[in-house]
């Protein structure tokens, strides 16, 4: 039905505690609480483990209301647009970019 991960945002040392999230669900399945329940259990671990931000970086590829409104619904606020810099089927995409505090502890990141 879905899946969803989260990664270092940069592998930089200063960015050690801040994630990016990848959250996808199969068409069939969309507005079901899939993702949400996905990207709810990606926060609640990274949380966990100690991070303190997680960002998302939602392709346009069309219509991404779902997935804005799914990272917003979830706390997320939308930081910005880059124009131009992804690629998706065969074209230039903008990217709509997210962000939400998280309630990690200092140091206790693995």
């Amino acid at each position: 039905m879905g899946y969803a991960y989260a990664t270092r945002y940069k592998a930089r040392a200063g960015y050690k505690y801040t994630l990016e999230d990848s959250v996808y669900v199969k068409s069939a399945y969309v507005r079901q609480g899939i993702g949400r329940e996905l990207l709810r259990g990606l926060i609640v671990e990274a949380e966990n483990r100690g991070f303190w931000q997680m960002m998302a970086a939602i392709g346009d590829t069309g219509d991404t209301t779902g997935s804005i409104e799914l990272h917003t619904a979830l706390g997320f606020e939308r930081i910005g647009v880059a124009r131009g810099i992804g690629f998706k089927f065969g074209k230039l995409v903008d990217v709509v970019y997210m962000q939400r505090k998280l309630d990690g502890k200092v140091g206790s990141v693995r």
